[in-house]
């Protein structure tokens, strides 16, 4: 299914061109990629700038050619889902994005259906945003692995 109403095929994005601190990102035009079986596209409202963000764009990522968008957590509204996909379009959602896929430093997202989390609504974007990552990793202290986004699995 597609929101084509609310989603256009073009959008901008802060994009990469090589290692060097966060002032060399370009915002460029980025053409929108078909969403695809258990994938969403996400209309993005609020990106974070995590530690792992500024090391990555400084150091570069085996993944990363030019025009990668960087930032791994994000939040914003659903606009269009995937083959498979049961979560609604304008479901707002909060996200961790891998690091080899276009990440939150753009207008859209896509996304594994899985590495999304509903977010309440006495929740406000910046504080949505800002659990992700730092979730994740206080998760992971705690023995847990992270299978299929952020579905979640004791490990003993």
């Amino acid at each position: 299914m597609m929101d084509t109403e609310s989603r256009s095929d073009r959008y901008d994005a802060w994009v990469w061109n090589g290692p060097g601190d966060p002032d060399r990102l370009q915002r460029l035009e980025k053409q929108a990629e078909p969403v695809a079986a258990g994938d969403i596209i996400v209309a993005n409202t609020m990106a974070a700038f995590n530690p792992v963000d500024w090391k990555i764009i400084r150091h570069g990522h085996p993944a990363w050619k030019f025009g990668h968008v960087p930032g791994v957590d994000g939040v914003g509204r659903i606009v269009a889902v995937g083959v498979g996909v049961t979560l609604p379009v304008g479901l707002r959602v909060a996200y961790h994005q891998g690091l080899g896929r276009d990440g939150s430093f753009a207008q859209r997202t896509v996304l594994k259906a899985a590495s999304v989390l509903p977010v309440p609504d006495g929740l406000s974007d910046e504080q949505a945003v800002s659990v992700p990552c730092p979730g994740s990793i206080n998760l992971a202290l705690l023995g847990m692995n992270f299978r299929d986004g952020l579905r979640m699995t004791w490990s003993r």
